[in-house]
């Protein structure tokens, strides 16, 4: 158990990690000093016999928050048919289109000095907006982008945000 500075006692004092709710309380008085903190240490899960002395721990729910450019597909090898060609072609093209986005939200936020977290809940709004046909047939990409790092409240002003394009 660590220790931590509570407001109402006035004093350092044992504190309580909640990791389903992601609160530190306070063991005194019960006050929540922070909350809805993430956990970022490494998930473990062992998978070994019960008869087996062996433990075997592996990682698991590994993070994969935005694509880094990879894509997590796989192919059948030798395989040079119009099908197959077909399907890297379709499976392929949304993830590049928006690794391309991702590029330009990076650039559009460095024009503007905004922050690294900033800029990932646009990058995080513009992969959800992929997802509706509505944006889809936009043609301004740009746009969708500008909006969504103003989103977060920095420029009410989108054409603010256009001069970084």
């Amino acid at each position: 158990m660590s220790e931590g500075y509570c407001l109402d006692c006035k004093s350092y004092t044992p504190v309580v990690l909640d990791h389903k709710a992601g609160d530190v309380i306070c063991s005194e008085c019960g006050l929540v000093l922070e909350s809805q903190l993430i956990d970022e240490t490494a998930e473990w899960r062992y998978f070994a016999d019960e008869s087996d002395n062996n433990i075997d721990p592996n990682r698991v729910g590994s993070p994969l928050l935005l694509s880094d450019g990879c894509s997590l597909v796989t192919f059948i090898a030798n395989r040079n048919d119009a099908l197959n060609r077909w399907t890297k072609k379709s499976i392929l093209r949304p993830s590049n289109s928006v690794d391309r986005a991702f590029k330009t939200i990076a650039a559009m936020s460095d024009n503007l000095g905004l922050v690294e977290t900033i800029e990932n809940y646009a990058k995080e709004l513009y992969e959800k907006s992929t997802v509706d046909v509505k944006f889809r047939r936009i043609k301004n990409s740009n746009a969708v982008m500008a909006a969504c790092l103003s989103r977060r409240g920095f420029s009410p002003n989108i054409q603010g945000n256009c001069n970084g394009c």
